[in-house]
């Protein structure tokens, strides 16, 4: 008796020693880490491109808009503009994140429209480069905000925050003109999912819609495969002939009606929905401090570099 509570005292007596001991062993993770490292959840706040050991083998892009008329999808001649691309800035706008802006894409960038001269600036590219989500989401490599969709009063702007919310994170799919022609146009799934099956440096022309726009939702919150599925039917509702409301709905996506805020809603209903689901630059004054915005869908063309 008296040797087994030495030996259970001996064991109390080691317990903090061999707990130190663990708690070392385990790998430490900080914010610069993530989301590389095995506990990337448990580890909140911005990271920056070129921190924690995988960092490197994430790719990078520079995302050019031209628009349709200097995509060269029109055919004939191109009268090739100075190349504009999608910059992050650090300015904070009034919607809770940081405001973005189409800018002469840096210099050393491999664009598809003109270089611009004299345009060369290590901290300019960082803000031109980017990093496309799995999913479809836009990332800028700087910080890891996400672009997001977010209205201010009666308009929408496109700028960049957490991607944990709040906000909608605008989730990008691109068709591809077959044959260079715009009247025969192949979905390619998300731009991620376009860039990887093409295996290309510059990519495009794409043209880039937001996904829940495109399915006429004038107002997404969902971040599901499909939008809005929320839905529910009224108590006794059963799938008779005469009472049946569609696939749509019975698989829990909402009503379009549903989504109409008032009588010009309804009105545009869900064809301006659709045409506006790509983007475009504000004008001079810019949107609750950033300077992008829903603009019509065939004209959002963009090309996509990779930087090697």
């Amino acid at each position: 008796m008296a040797a087994l509570v030495f030996v259970v005292a001996t064991a109390i007596a080691w317990l903090p020693t061999i707990r130190a001991i663990a708690v070392s062993q385990q790998p430490r993770v900080s914010p610069a880490d993530a989301p590389f490292s095995c506990c990337d959840e448990l580890v909140k706040g911005p990271r920056l491109r070129g921190s924690g050991k995988n960092a490197s083998a994430i790719p990078l892009f520079a995302i050019e808009r031209t628009g349709l008329q200097g995509s060269g999808l029109m055919g004939g001649e191109i009268d090739r503009q100075p190349a504009m691309c999608l910059t992050a800035t650090d300015k904070p706008d009034r919607v809770g994140g940081f405001g973005m802006r189409l800018q002469p894409c840096e210099s050393s960038f491999d664009t598809f429209g003109a270089t611009v001269p004299n345009n060369k600036s290590p901290e300019l590219r960082q803000q031109q480069l980017f990093v496309l989500g799995a999913d479809g989401s836009i990332l800028s490599a700087g910080t890891w905000l996400c672009v997001r969709r977010v209205r201010c009063g009666d308009r929408f702007l496109y700028d960049l925050g957490r991607c944990d919310g709040p906000g909608y994170v605008a989730i990008y799919e691109v068709d591809r003109a077959a044959a260079a022609s715009v009247d025969h146009l192949m979905p390619l799934g998300t731009l991620a999912q376009a860039v990887k099956m093409e295996s290309c440096i510059n990519c495009g022309a794409y043209i880039l819609k937001e996904r829940c726009l495109t399915r006429g939702e004038r107002y997404p919150s969902s971040h599901g495969r499909t939008c809005g599925e929320h839905w529910q039917g009224k108590p006794g509702f059963t799938k008779l002939p005469s009472t049946y409301v569609g696939d749509a709905i019975a698989n829990g996506r909402t009503a379009i009606e549903d989504t109409y805020e008032g009588p010009y809603d309804r009105i545009v209903g869900v064809e301006e929905a659709n045409e506006l689901a790509g983007m475009m630059a504000t004008d001079f004054d810019g949107i609750c401090g950033s300077y992008i915005t829903d603009g019509p869908t065939m004209d959002s063309v963009f090309y996509v570099h990779r930087q090697v």
